[in-house]
C-alpha cells in the first residue's frame, strides 16, 4: 500500500512550519510512510489553506492513500499508527476528524482514498466557484466549503466519508492528554498565535531529539563526589545537598505515556525519585549514618548473613505509631531472635552502602542499593546473603534459605504471567535494557526483590553482579515504576543468567503481605517472613 503525507506551508508561516515538517517526517520515517512538503503556491487570490487541494489532486494517482496534515499540526511519535486508521476504513473514501465542538469536521487531519469519487469530490471542493463565493463559513476557508458540501450532501458525500470523535485523530490542548483514554494521533495549535505555535512544537522536536539521544546522555542520577572507602559528616552534608538539587520531572514528562497509565505519573515520581529525595542524615535530630553487625543466637557457620539498610526519613504523622521504614529495620532484629535464627544480620541506617569505595557517586540511583549492601557483607566474610526489605519481618526460621543458597545460587520469586511490562516501565526504558540484553523483556519472568539471596561465591552470581554495575553507573534502566525490580528482569532474562532462576518451590514462601495472609495464618502456611504495609512507613 502506497501512502504518503501531505503539508503546506508559505513564508509567513515558515518558523513554525519548518519545525513541524521535521517532526512528521520522522513519524513518517516510523512508519515507513512517504512524506512531502510543498511550498508551491497554485492560487492567486485565495488564502494559502486553499493549497491542500491542488497538491493532493496533483499526486492523488501516485499513492493508494493521501493523508493531509497542517503546517500547526504535529504528529506524536508514541502515538499511534495512522496505517491502522487506514486498514481498519478500507472501504471508504474519505476520514475525517470532527472539530473539538462535534458539531463540525476539523481538516488538520485528513485521509483521502484514490478513488474516482475522491478525484471528482476533491476538484469539486477545490475549484467549484459557486461555492466558493457561498461560502457560509468564510473564515475557516476551504473547510468552510466543505462543510457546506458536507450539509448540502454534494456528491453523495454523506455516503462516502467517516468521522473520527474529537480526541482521535488530533486534538488542540495539553491538558486534554490526561482525560483520553489512548494519545490522540496529533496535536493541532488551531487558532494559537505564531509565538505559542513556535514555542509548543519547539519543546516537542527538542524532546525527540532528546529520547533518540537519552541513553548517551550522562547518569541523571550522578553526584559529583570523589571515590573513598569512608565518607566525614561535611561530606554527607555536601551529598545531601546535591541529592536535594537533582530534578528529574522533565524526563518523566518526556518518558510517561498512555501506556503508562495504569499508574498515576506522580507514582512513578514517587519511586524514581526514592534516590534523590532520601535523608543520609539528619543533623536537627542527631541523626547519623550507622552500620551494624548483629550476631543472632549462636551466629551459626559464620556465612550467612541478611542485610537491609534505610535512610533517616523520620515524618511520622502520629507520634504515637512507629511508622518510618528506619523504626521498622529495627524490628527485624527481635523477629528474628523470635523464631531462633542463628546467623547475622547487617543493618545500615543512614548513609548509603559503599563496598567497592566508588558507589557514593550513584546513590541517587532509585533503589539500585540492595546489592551495595550485600557486598557491604561479603567485605565481612559472608558470601551467603539474603536482602530483606525493611518492612519484613522474620516468620520462621529462615536458616534453610542459606542452605538452598549453596544448592542454587539465588533464591528469589518469579511472577510467571501477566506482567504488564508497558505500563510499569516507559517505552525508552524497555527499548534501552533490550538494547542493552539483547533480548526482549516482555518474554521475561518478573523477579521480586522484597526478599532475595545470592551466593556470592558463585562465578556467575559475580558475572550477574559486574552486569548489574553497568545498569546503575548508566541510570537511566532504573527509570520505571519498580526500579531494582525490572533492572533484575531484564538481566535475568539473558541466557546466561536463566539457570538461576531455579524452579524451587522455596521461593513462593519467602514472603507474604499482610493485605493478603495474616501473620498467624502466614507462619502457619510456612512463609518466612510477613511483609507489612509500606504505607505505614515513610
Amino acid at each position: 500500500m502506497r501512502v504518503c503525507v501531505f503539508m503546506f506551508y508559505d513564508d509567513k508561516i515558515k518558523e513554525y512550519g519548518d519545525i513541524n515538517c521535521e517532526i512528521n517526517k520522522l513519524y513518517c520515517q516510523k512508519y515507513n510512510i512517504d512524506f512531502m512538503c510543498s511550498h508551491e503556491k497554485s492560487y492567486n487570490d485565495r488564502h494559502s489553506a486553499w493549497e491542500r487541494l491542488p497538491l493532493l489532486i496533483k499526486h492523488i494517482h501516485n499513492y493508494d492513500y493521501l493523508i493531509w496534515i497542517d503546517s500547526d499540526a504535529f504528529f506524536y511519535i508514541d502515538g499511534m499508527n495512522i496505517l491502522d486508521i487506514i486498514n481498519n476504513n478500507n472501504n471508504t473514501n474519505f476520514i475525517f476528524s470532527n472539530d473539538i465542538t462535534g458539531l463540525n469536521v476539523n481538516t488538520g487531519i485528513f485521509i483521502v482514498k484514490n478513488s474516482k469519487y475522491s478525484i471528482d469530490f476533491l476538484n469539486r471542493w477545490a475549484y467549484d466557484e459557486e461555492l466558493y463565493k457561498n461560502n457560509r463559513y468564510p473564515g475557516w476557508w476551504d473547510q468552510g466549503v466543505l462543510i457546506d458540501m458536507i450539509n448540502e450532501n454534494i456528491l453523495d458525500i454523506k455516503n462516502n466519508y467517516i468521522t473520527y470523535n474529537y480526541g482521535i485523530l488530533q486534538h488542540f490542548y495539553e491538558e486534554e492528554l490526561l482525560t483520553f483514554n489512548n494519545k490522540p494521533l496529533v496535536r493541532h495549535l488551531a487558532g494559537r498565535t505564531t509565538q505559542y505555535r513556535l514555542y509548543i512544537s519547539t519543546n516537542y522536536y527538542r524532546m525527540i531529539q532528546t529520547l533518540n539521544e537519552f541513553e548517551t546522555k550522562p547518569n541523571p542520577f550522578l553526584i559529583d563526589i570523589p571515590d573513598k572507602e569512608e565518607y566525614t559528616i561535611e561530606d554527607y552534608i555536601n551529598i545531601q545537598k546535591q541529592l536535594s538539587s537533582k530534578n528529574i520531572d522533565n524526563w518523566l514528562q518526556i518518558f510517561y505515556t498512555d501506556k503508562n497509565k495504569f499508574y498515576d505519573l506522580p507514582d512513578f515520581k514517587r519511586r524514581i525519585s526514592r534516590g534523590i529525595q532520601q535523608k543520609l542524615l539528619d543533623i536537627n535530630n542527631n541523626l547519623f549514618p550507622t552500620k551494624k553487625l548483629y550476631k543472632i543466637g549462636n551466629g551459626g557457620n559464620k556465612r550467612n548473613c541478611i542485610v537491609c539498610c534505610t535512610s533517616l526519613s523520620h515524618i511520622i504523622e502520629n507520634e504515637n505509631e512507629n511508622n518510618t521504614r528506619f523504626i521498622a529495620s529495627q524490628q527485624i532484629v527481635k523477629s528474628l531472635e523470635q523464631v531462633g535464627f542463628n546467623g547475622h544480620v547487617l543493618i545500615m541506617n543512614g548513609g548509603f552502602p559503599n563496598p567497592t569505595g566508588t558507589e557514593m557517586k550513584y546513590v541517587g540511583v532509585p533503589y539500585c542499593f540492595k546489592i551495595f549492601m550485600m557486598l557491604e557483607a561479603e567485605k565481612m566474610g559472608f558470601d551467603k546473603v539474603i536482602w530483606i526489605d525493611s518492612g519484613c519481618y522474620a516468620l520462621n526460621n529462615p536458616e534453610i534459605l542459606f542452605d538452598i543458597l549453596g544448592k542454587d545460587n539465588t533464591i528469589m520469586r518469579k511472577v510467571f504471567s501477566n506482567n504488564n511490562y508497558d505500563a510499569m516501565s516507559f517505552q525508552s526504558t524497555i527499548k534501552l535494557l533490550n538494547k542493552i540484553t539483547n533480548c526482549d523483556i516482555h518474554n521475561a519472568y518478573y523477579i521480586e526483590t522484597i526478599v532475595f539471596g545470592l551466593n556470592l561465591e558463585s562465578e556467575i552470581v559475580k558475572e550477574f553482579i559486574k552486569e548489574y554495575y553497568e545498569m546503575v553507573k548508566m541510570g537511566w534502566p532504573f527509570f520505571s515504576i519498580f526500579p531494582e525490580e525490572i533492572v533484575f528482569t531484564a538481566l535475568f532474562n539473558k541466557p546466561e543468567y536463566k539457570p538461576l532462576l531455579v524452579n524451587n518451590p522455596v521461593n513462593n514462601k519467602l514472603q507474604v503481605h499482610e493485605k493478603n495472609i495474616t501473620e498467624p495464618v502466614a507462619k502457619e502456611y510456612g512463609f518466612y517472613f510477613h511483609h507489612k504495609d509500606y504505607l505505614k512507613y515513610v
